[in-house]
Formats: C-alpha cells, structure tokens, sequence
C-alpha cells in the first residue's frame, strides 16, 4: 500500500500534516492523483509544500528517486 508524505510550510517553518498520511492507495499513481487533487486548496491559498508517495520501508534509495512535487 501506498500513502502520501507531505511536508507543508507556514510562515517558513514546516508542519505535519498526519490526516493525509493516514489515506492508503493501491498504486504510486493512484497515490500521486489523489494527492494532487488534496493539496489543491493549500496550493489556491498560497500554501508551500513538497509531497511524493512512499510505501511502508521502502529504502532510502528509492525514496531519493521518487517524484517529489514542490509548490
């Protein structure tokens, strides 16, 4: 299983956000659409953020290579 990993910044500090990575989802690509449609309002308040999908240990090279979308 899949699930989001999203670091958001306020005021230039970063914040969790543990809700987001409560949701689980079968694929990478399933991770990534749902993801980009849940930071939508972050993003229309000029909300700051790095998000990517991950799995349950996947290994720190992986995670290196991973896409990472920035807003």
């Amino acid at each position: 299983m899949w699930f989001l990993a999203l670091i958001l910044f306020v005021d230039g500090k970063s914040v969790d956000a543990p809700s987001l990575a409560s949701l689980h989802y079968p694929t990478e690509a399933a991770c990534l659409k749902s993801a980009a449609i849940r930071v939508q309002g972050m993003r229309d308040i000029g909300g700051h953020a790095v998000y990517l999908c991950m799995y349950h240990g996947e290994p720190d090279s992986e995670l290196r290579r991973a896409p990472k979308v920035r807003f």
